[in-house]
């Protein structure tokens, strides 16, 4: 950064029917499991649904206290060997609700309105559960996580996130001057005590020659950006110290510039070298 510029990177067991002869007077027994719903919550056992809570009505939304309606990525249902997926379910079925009952003496479930509960409007619905299955959406990330991780995308499945780049080019613009910077920067993006070293910087001016080469040095988070402050070390030319603040603008890497005082004069984005 030229002059006084500060730049900042920023079971069912089944137990058979009574035989036909058996007396009346004997009360049938219930089937292990029968007109029961298992409740599964992100591959773990949650409850179960028995036909006395189904017979009044279960809210699903409000059974799973653990996880918030909003971040349910879909509800499965499964009986009788057929199964049925309703995807993020609080977006695509507005003012309805997840409505777990008995439905003539089986388990059933219905996205019903949220003001009534009437079982008779639920849609989409299905009967003789056994099943359901609610999975989360995977929670977001922050934007400081999303940049320690480099900018990349999370891995999908259980597979093990690529190693974050440290080494990033692009050009920013001091709009102060104004001038261009070409950037070579590489920088450790994840936490750490502050004051620490985490990279270097190479920036070279493009409408003149002039080369200014920095170590770069954890400051506290701010904005949430990384942020380091840029030491001079070597220059041809009028390079001052600078502040930069560091984020991810999709898979580049954002990078904002102040002047040590704070002034804020350049912004532009790097892309990872690889």
């Amino acid at each position: 950064m030229r002059g006084t510029l500060v730049v900042v990177l920023a079971a069912w067991v089944g137990c058979g029917d009574p035989p036909v002869d058996e007396p009346e007077h004997v009360p049938r027994v219930e089937k292990i499991g029968e007109r029961e719903i298992d409740v599964i919550v992100d591959h773990q056992k949650y409850t179960t649904l028995t036909p006395e809570r189904l017979r009044a009505g279960v809210r699903l939304d409000e059974l799973v206290t653990t996880h918030p309606y909003a971040t349910w990525s879909s509800i499965q249902v499964d009986g009788g060997g057929r199964v049925v997926e309703w995807r993020e379910p609080a977006t695509h079925y507005a003012r309805r609700v997840p409505y777990a009952f008995l439905d003539e003496d089986r388990g059933a479930l219905a996205m019903v309105p949220a003001d009534t509960l009437d079982r008779t409007g639920g849609d989409p619905r299905s009967g003789g559960v056994e099943v359901v299955r609610i999975e989360i959406a995977p929670a977001k990330r922050t934007s400081l996580e999303a940049l320690a991780a480099g900018c990349q995308p999370p891995p999908e499945g259980e597979k093990q996130p690529p190693p974050p780049p440290r080494r990033w080019r692009g050009q920013t613009y001091q709009f102060n001057i104004p001038m261009h910077w070409r950037n070579d920067m590489t920088v450790d993006l994840g936490p750490g005590p502050l004051g620490a070293k985490v990279g270097t910087l190479v920036a070279n001016a493009v409408e003149w020659p002039e080369t200014c080469r920095y170590d770069l040095y954890r400051q506290g988070d701010r904005n949430g950006r990384r942020t380091v402050i840029a030491r001079l070390r070597e220059a041809n030319g009028g390079c001052v110290d600078s502040i930069y603040e560091l984020a991810c603008n999709g898979d580049k890497l954002g990078m904002w510039g102040y002047y040590v005082p704070g002034q804020y004069v350049e912004q532009g984005s790097l892309t990872a070298v690889k």
